[in-house]
């Protein structure tokens, strides 16, 4: 859901940029979290909203990457004759755009699901 708003806009420039944070290893996300917790944000620290907030730095790259390639290959033409016809920039994001992003935003959180299931199981006991 937070790959939507980010993922949903057509660049004229720039759509092939890499992300930052899709060259940085978990670990190293994971340090630098630990330390700016500790340091700066002490309540959080081993707390859920920490965790909610790394997996969103490591895994948002790759929800907003395949919305993107949803969006960007969807023919522009629905959303010029929603306008044409009256509809608000707003209306025709909800009514048009989000509909034709919606199967990209589905594929990045099936692979989000799939890369994250590993290193939530990790930190399972078994018995």
């Amino acid at each position: 859901m937070l790959a939507l708003p980010v993922g949903c806009s057509r660049p004229a420039t720039g759509a092939g940029r890499p992300s930052c944070s899709n060259a940085l290893p978990g670990i190293t996300v994971a340090l630098s979290l630990v330390f700016l917790s500790v340091r700066y944000a002490r309540p959080l620290y081993q707390e859920r909203p920490l965790l909610v907030g790394a997996y969103a730095v490591l895994f948002l790259p790759v929800a907003v990457a395949a919305t993107r390639a949803a969006v960007l290959q969807a023919p522009p033409g629905p959303e010029d004759v929603a306008r044409s016809l009256g509809r608000g920039p707003w209306r025709v994001l909800r009514e048009v755009t989000v509909p034709l992003a919606a199967p990209g935003a589905a594929a990045g959180a099936a692979l989000i699901l799939l890369a994250a299931i590993p290193s939530c199981l990790l930190g399972r006991q078994r018995t």
